[in-house]
């Protein structure tokens, strides 16, 4: 009798014990954040440092909250060294915390701080480094027969049509020299070009094609009976009558 109560006592508490350890308490983080057991708290997850080739031709990986950025190697960043509060909700009966890390793309206002800008680039007055539209404000080296572009960081100089690039020059394109443009003859012109149709032709609509000319039916040049051939006529004369030698009149 003695040794079934002990049996049964000890029952008891090993399953207690079971349960108080299966009682636990765990954290978890949203995407892109692990849970940091010494400041308790979700942090984010550095992938630059984690991830092999994060990012693709030639591209710099920055590291982002809960994420990450690849861009060009030239790009400019620009990172706020001030600790903002970040703010926390705790949610679930597993107490999952989801932070909201607060606003990462807004720097202080400072605007006596001065700030390192890159290359074609200058300090606006919210301290981030915007564009300088070299073309807008007249400081590019374009020639005068030249368009200027802007683009980021940069600008370049580039030809007006019908023209190309030789050097620092715009040179005229010789379209007459390239694959045919025209049909029959092509007349170069600075910074373009012109078809032209040999005789008994005209130019079609798209100005590059040459169609026959219907002599009989736009004027007929016979005295009596035309028949229009590819690129020109042939006059004709009614029974009893010769053709003149002029081909037109009949005698």
């Amino acid at each position: 009798m003695l040794t079934a109560v002990f049996l049964a006592a000890l029952i008891l508490i090993t399953v207690h014990s079971q349960e108080a350890e299966e009682t636990i308490t765990y954290t978890q983080c949203t995407d892109g954040y692990e849970w940091d057991p010494v400041r308790q708290r979700c942090k984010d997850i550095d992938e630059c440092e984690i991830v092999p080739d994060a990012c693709k031709g030639g591209m710099k990986c920055v590291n982002h909250y809960g994420g990450y950025l690849c861009l060009p190697r030239t790009a400019q960043i620009i990172v706020n060294e001030r600790e903002e509060a970040a703010a926390e909700s705790t949610s679930g009966r597993n107490n999952v915390i989801r932070r909201t890390p607060a606003d990462p793309h807004r720097a202080p206002p400072n605007p006596t701080h001065q700030i390192q800008c890159a290359a074609g680039y200058e300090q606006s007055d919210h301290n981030v480094c915007q564009d300088i539209d070299e073309c807008a404000t007249g400081t590019h080296n374009c020639r005068a027969d030249q368009v200027c572009v802007n683009l980021r960081g940069s600008f370049s100089c580039q030809c007006p049509p019908g023209y190309q690039k030789r050097g620092d020059q715009c040179v005229d394109i010789d379209e007459c020299t390239l694959p045919p443009y025209c049909h029959h003859r092509c007349v170069n012109t600075p910074g373009s070009y012109y078809c032209q149709c040999n005789a008994g032709f005209q130019l079609a609509s798209n100005n590059h094609t040459c169609v026959d000319i219907n002599e009989c039916d736009a004027n007929n040049p016979c005295a009596q009976q035309c028949y229009n051939i590819l690129g020109s006529f042939i006059c004709q004369c009614n029974p009893g009558f010769e053709l003149s030698s002029d081909r037109i009149n009949c005698e």
